[in-house]
C-alpha cells in the first residue's frame, strides 16, 4: 500500500500537470481569441474593400456614359461644322465661277471694243 508521503507526492505532480494543462487551454484559448478577433477584422476590411471597389465601379461606368454623351455632342458638333464647311465650299465655287465669267466678259469687252 502506498505510503502518505508517495500519495502526497503523486497528488502534487497531478496537481502541477493539471495546472500546466489548464494554463496550455487557456494560451490557446486566447489565441483561438485573437484569431476570432483578426478574422473578424479581416472580414471587416475585406467587406470595406468591396464596398470601395463597388462605388469606384459605379463611378466609372458614371464617368463612362457622361464621355459617352460628350462625345456624342462633339460629334453631332463636327457634324453641323462639316456641313457648314461644304456649304462654304459651294458658295466658294460659285462666287469664283461667276468671277471668272464676269472677268471673261470684261476681258473680251475690252479686246473686241477696246475700251
Amino acid at each position: 500500500m502506498p505510503t502518505k508521503e508517495s500519495v502526497n507526492t503523486q497528488n502534487l505532480i497531478i496537481e502541477r500537470d493539471i495546472n500546466s494543462v489548464t494554463q496550455r487551454l487557456d494560451r490557446h484559448l486566447e489565441i483561438y481569441a485573437q484569431n476570432g478577433k483578426e478574422l473578424a477584422a479581416l472580414k471587416v476590411s475585406v467587406d470595406n474593400l468591396g464596398k470601395l471597389i463597388e462605388k469606384n465601379s459605379t463611378t466609372y461606368e458614371v464617368d463612362q456614359v457622361i464621355l459617352r454623351n460628350e462625345f456624342k455632342l462633339h460629334e453631332n458638333k463636327v457634324n453641323v461644322m462639316e456641313n457648314a464647311l461644304s456649304t462654304l465650299a459651294t458658295k466658294i465655287g460659285i462666287y469664283a465661277t461667276v468671277g471668272s465669267a464676269i472677268a471673261s466678259a470684261a476681258v473680251s469687252l475690252f479686246l473686241k471694243y477696246g475700251v
